[in-house]
């Protein structure tokens, strides 16, 4: 429910937001030690993703142009970006080690460098052992002493959690080598802002009575969760009831202006939408009681994209850059066919093409509407897993076919510039057991999404819906059990007579009486 006031006092969580330091810039120069103390961006494409701070003295910034940062920094160090391989293993050995310092506390990743963690558990377990009154450890947002008349065990919690994120710090800069920012406060909200107050290798704290003025002058478009569309509708909403204001040169209102909006007018201007009025009216507060939820210890789905100059323009040239990425991509999945004992069984083809002239009239109508991108996508199931993930040629023989449809579907006159290519897996199974079983082998996978388990014969994998889970268990002789339950799956299918059904359910029933 939205909040009943504007002061609003949280319950007592303490919420940690670690943000590392210009992230791929660290990963480059920990892996080419020569780099250091050097200014240093990594591209992709003809923009500088990010920057480490000697860069930066220059005036370099993210998302600057290749030109422009030379021309800032002529002696600047421009490191190749589109291979993610080594950001995504760094990233991996940060969550393990923030994983093991959390003691079975949530940990939200967030991308490759940020990541939330509610540690109130833990706070409350190491407040037992300290005597006296805690010391800060960061830059606090607020009055201590104030706060402490409000909630002082809260406020106790609050610097127990600066102290652990000191430590955390601390640890990951000695035993890994990377620096990060770190936030402290009673939310997810409030801490994403704290991590950005002080950079770099700093920490925050913003104190809860304090979030309400602290957000007043903040934009709604920096608030997580409120988008390009959702921030265009208050600011044309505010405009309509407050036209006296100067909001016509402003891209976005602050949240002191948002707060003019009543529940009932929010609910209006996004169609009695009351999640999303919710949202906002309390956002823009700074009531944040949303959770933070654990992430998965492994990803649903794993992907390689190229985005690099010069873009595709040919079909030769787009399936150049696709074997490419099959090479990448089967690097990931076996590392994870052998850590986890999972194969995927879908794949993924995805296109981004920069609309050229052309003379279909989609083109034209994409054009009017603004759009000059049109993303096409396309996958399909893989039910021999084990022979089209054995290496990057027969991911490709698999992918390929999709390319091709996908290339088709861009226009008639077969013209196109590809700005990004994306190769993805996903639907990943557990390979359960394996046993012999006569001359075959039985394979009893998991499926990680439903859980169900299926019988499949060989190396290659059953249709789903061929679950043990829905036949009763019973003692099974002399019967075929991969062969009857392919029989039994394909009752019903198809224009049969009543005889023909009726023979399928006498065969079905003496297999289960059997024994």
């Amino acid at each position: 429910m939205q909040g009943n006031h504007d002061n609003f006092i949280s319950p007592s969580r303490v919420v940690l937001a670690f943000d590392l330091d210009c992230f791929y810039a660290q990963v480059v120069i920990k892996n080419n030690p020569d780099l250091r103390n050097k200014p240093v961006a990594v591209r992709q494409k003809y923009i500088t993703v990010t920057c480490n701070y000697e860069a930066r003295k220059y005036g370099v910034t993210k998302l600057c142009s290749l030109e422009e940062a030379k021309r800032l920094c002529p002696a600047l160090v421009i490191v190749d970006g589109s291979d993610l391989t080594p950001f995504r293993e760094a990233s991996e050995k940060i969550y393990n080690f923030w994983k093991s310092r959390a003691c079975g506390c949530p940990i939200e990743r967030k991308g490759f460098d940020e990541c939330f963690l509610d540690i109130t558990e833990l706070v409350k377990v190491r407040l037992r052992g300290i005597s006296g009154f805690p010391v800060f450890e960061g830059y606090i947002f607020g009055d201590v002493e104030k706060e402490s008349k409000i909630n002082n065990l809260h406020v106790q919690m609050l610097a127990v959690g600066s102290q652990i994120a000191s430590d955390w710090r601390m640890e990951l800069k000695s035993m890994l080598g990377y620096t990060c920012c770190g936030g402290i406060s009673f939310g997810k909200l409030s801490a994403k802002f704290a991590v950005e107050m002080n950079k770099p290798d700093k920490q925050s704290i913003i104190l809860p009575s304090k979030f309400h003025d602290f957000l007043s002058d903040i934009p709604c478009r920096r608030l997580q969760g409120i988008g390009r569309v959702m921030n265009q509708r208050l600011l044309e909403e505010y405009r309509k009831r407050y036209p006296n204001e100067q909001t016509k040169e402003t891209k976005s209102i602050t949240c002191a202006n948002a707060r003019q909006f009543s529940f009932s007018v929010l609910m209006n201007m996004f169609e009695n939408n009351s999640k999303t009025a919710t949202f906002v009216y309390n956002s823009v507060r700074g009531i944040d009681e949303e959770p933070v939820l654990a992430s998965l210890p492994l990803a649903k789905t794993v992907s390689q994209e190229e985005t690099s100059l010069p873009h595709p323009t040919t079909r030769e040239t787009a399936c150049t850059r696709l074997r490419v990425l099959c090479d990448r991509l089967i690097r990931l999945v076996l590392e994870r066919k052998v850590k986890s004992g999972q194969i995927p069984s879908t794949l993924r083809v995805t296109i981004v093409d920069k609309l050229l002239p052309r003379k279909s009239q989609e083109s034209v109508n994409l054009k009017k509407r603004g759009r000059n991108r049109r993303t096409e996508s396309r996958q399909t199931k893989i039910f021999n897993a084990d022979m089209v993930f054995k290496n990057g040629d027969s991911i490709y023989k698999s992918s390929h076919p999709l390319l091709l449809k996908l290339l088709n579907n861009l226009g008639c006159d077969g013209s196109f510039k590809l700005a990004r290519m994306n190769l993805a897996v996903a639907d990943f199974l557990q390979i359960k057991e394996k046993r012999p079983n006569g001359n075959r082998t039985k394979v009893v996978r998991k499926s990680e999404t439903d859980g169900r388990d299926n019988i499949v014969q060989g190396q290659d994998y059953s249709h789903p819906r061929i679950a043990t889970n829905k036949l009763p268990q019973v003692q099974r002789k002399n019967v075929s059990i991969v062969s009857a339950f392919k029989f039994a799956s394909s009752s019903g299918n198809g224009k049969t007579s009543v005889n023909s059904r009726k023979k399928r359910q006498k065969t079905i029933k003496s297999f289960f009486s059997a024994g």
